[in-house]
């Protein structure tokens, strides 16, 4: 029996412990997460999710497991709006870019 619970455990764990690198972060807008150069990058046509405040959602943004690891975030040409707390507690962000299409930047977007 302990032998069956130790394989079925070895078998889940791995996929318990990972985490997306990528989805959906908006209708026509999506995430990837770049672990060798701990880059965040949002790409698409139009807004990005309206609200990932810490208080609605048990982990935030999507990316959010990654947030302690991402220094780098990438928005594309095209994302038209940056949701609220979307990088919320990404305390280690030295580089963002922003491109033009982007017209909106909502509360705590970077807090």
């Amino acid at each position: 029996m302990k032998k069956q619970l130790l394989l079925f455990l070895a078998a889940i764990l791995p996929m318990i412990a990972s985490a997306d690198t990528s989805g959906t972060c908006g209708t026509n807008v999506t995430w990837t997460y770049t672990e060798a150069t701990h880059t965040l990058t949002i790409s698409g046509e139009g807004d990005m999710s309206f609200d990932y405040s810490p208080h609605l959602h048990r982990y935030n943004a999507p990316w959010y497991y990654f947030c302690n690891d991402i220094t780098k975030v990438i928005i594309e040409d095209g994302v038209k709006d940056i949701g609220i707390s979307a990088f919320h507690e990404c305390n280690n962000l030295v580089s963002i870019t922003i491109p033009n299409s982007v017209t909106t930047i909502r509360g705590s977007a970077f807090l």
